[in-house]
């Protein structure tokens, strides 16, 4: 084959790419990174940060719930096509709120690694969580300070 000639069935694989997402209260899984002519799938992990949390109860400085809230419906994010296209990764780390009733509030990024290009999409899966509101004297209470880290990476197919 000529090396200026574009080689469609890589193409294609190359479009197919998919995502997939983990949740785990202990690690994340980290993608591989595969060289480029190797056919890979973009994937975006989200698990809980595993340092230090800043979680607290909310108005209550330095109180820590009884019991943390746990996600009841997780979205993975999308792979940007524009990070996908240059073949970027990178991570994000996110802070929010939730109130006593799971719902997420005030995302904001405190770390976006390598690239800005992960924000956007972040942010929009983050919204989109729910979650079984924390517990703080056998009731449901708002906390600030939960953070999530969210991995963008490539993975062979």
């Amino acid at each position: 084959m000529n090396p200026m000639e574009i080689d469609m069935k890589s193409v294609l694989k190359t479009e197919s790419l998919t995502k997939t997402f983990s949740l785990s209260a202990f690690a994340l899984s980290l993608g591989l990174v595969m060289a480029a002519a190797a056919p890979a799938k973009a994937v975006s992990n989200t698990g809980p940060v595993t340092g230090p949390d800043t979680l607290e109860v909310a108005g209550m400085a330095g109180v820590k719930p009884d019991a943390l809230p746990k996600v009841i419906k997780a979205v993975s994010p999308e792979y940007p096509s524009h990070a996908k296209a240059i073949g970027r990764e990178g991570w994000v780390i996110v802070e929010l709120d939730i109130d006593e009733k799971g719902m997420p509030l005030n995302a904001e990024i405190v770390d976006d690694g390598p690239s800005p290009l992960f924000k956007r999409a972040t942010l929009r899966a983050i919204e989109q969580f729910r979650f079984e509101p924390a517990v703080y004297a056998g009731e449901p209470v708002a906390v600030t300070g939960k953070r999530y880290k969210v991995v963008y990476a490539f993975q062979e197919s």
